[in-house]
């Protein structure tokens, strides 16, 4: 494999994973108790006894709404699709008829959504959360919208705040597993051997064995693992998922040597620094910046004095398989399952080991190679 990189700016930084600013993605889906706050055609959003609202998009194989209204108590589960939550099940619940326990500590992270003198809301993935600020609630002097912050709430009021930082984040071992079990999977790669630990809200391990190969990420401090994907099974065989490739425009809201938070107009999109990264040692929180990433690795970091692109903040991106059909030192094209995909090459890019009737995967973002590898 031979990956084709963009631009002068681009270096290569070390492997980690997000924890705290993504933790809505960390699973393939979400069960939820609590309060519809809103019902549309599109979307259901439900609030549950921390306060915390989730929302999940409606589609045309979720369940119908007919007969559901705001203020229903329901039970429901969504799962990931597309990079968002999508409704599978919904069920009305009886009216509650004891009362939840309001002391009880929300702790969130996210990016700050709105502030004011009286509250402060924050966005986390398909998740928000909005606390009252009182008297006796921590100063959001110097907090500004589009920031990531952690807080803590207790019955709906703000009594702790704090920045995201990089110790906040977690790490990454890619190598292949050695022991596994239904409380942890360890995993050994070049430089050493990693063990996280299997919780409440940690990636299904069921189906990962010994000798397989996998990039699993822990958060720091309690070392839960949230992320997991399968490379190859025991023996070698590669795992054929399809890439996914992201793009995004906006601000930087988070920048550490472990990951990127760029804030759109659309949501945040975050991104680890893993090998082939571009580097980030002089990327500021504030920066406008474009970024391409590719199965949620920083590959593309570009800083724009607008970055206002798109309506939503996300650039083009596209990942084919198939065969490469027309070769140039302008342009490609792969034909894959649905179609020929045709991208232009940056004078930067070299191509020397890539001929047509080559079997490739190709990612571009806006309309220019991203990547090239052969399969």
């Amino acid at each position: 494999m031979r990956p084709v990189t963009r631009g002068p700016v681009f270096l290569t930084a070390l492997l980690a994973t997000l924890a705290v600013a993504v933790p809505a993605s960390a699973a393939e889906g979400r069960s939820l108790k609590g309060v519809l706050v809103s019902v549309s055609a599109t979307a259901v959003a439900v609030k549950d006894t921390k306060n915390i609202v989730t929302t999940c998009a409606v589609v045309a194989k979720s369940p119908s709404l007919d007969g559901y209204a705001a203020g229903d108590r329901v039970q429901a589960a969504c799962v990931r699709s597309g990079g968002k939550l999508v409704l599978a099940k919904i069920r009305l619940l009886a009216a509650k008829s004891t009362p939840s326990n309001d002391g009880e500590q929300t702790k969130f992270a996210g990016a700050v959504t709105a502030l004011s003198d009286s509250s402060i809301s924050l966005h986390d993935g398909d998740r928000d959360l909005t606390c009252s600020i009182g008297a006796a609630s921590p100063s959001t002097a110097g907090v500004k919208v589009g920031q990531h912050v952690k807080v803590s709430c207790s019955n709906g009021v703000l009594v702790a705040l704090a920045p995201v930082t990089s110790g906040d984040a977690g790490r990454a071992y890619e190598g292949t597993v050695t022991a596994v079990s239904a409380t942890s999977i360890t995993v050994h790669t070049d430089k050493s051997d990693g063990t996280c630990t299997v919780g409440d809200g940690s990636p299904s391990v069921a189906d990962v064995k010994v000798g397989d190969r996998v990039l699993a990420g822990c958060k720091t401090g309690t070392n839960q693992l949230v992320l997991l994907k399968k490379l190859a099974a025991s023996g070698g065989t590669p795992v054929t998922e399809p890439h996914k490739t992201t793009g995004a425009a906006g601000t930087v809201s988070t920048v550490s040597s472990t990951l990127v938070t760029v804030h759109t107009d659309g949501g945040d999109v975050t991104c680890t620094v893993g090998d082939g990264s571009p580097t980030v040692a002089n990327l500021h929180v504030g920066d406008k910046v474009k970024m391409g990433c590719v199965d949620g690795v920083l590959k593309v970091l570009a800083l724009s004095d607008s970055a206002s692109g798109s309506g939503d903040g996300h650039t083009a991106a596209t990942t084919v398989a198939g065969t490469l059909t027309a070769l140039s030192s302008s342009a490609l094209t792969v034909h894959g399952e649905h179609g020929d995909v045709s991208c232009t090459v940056p004078a930067t890019a070299h191509l020397g080991d890539f001929h047509v009737g080559d079997r490739v995967g190709m990612a571009c973002v806006d309309g220019a190679l991203l990547k090239l590898v052969k399969l």
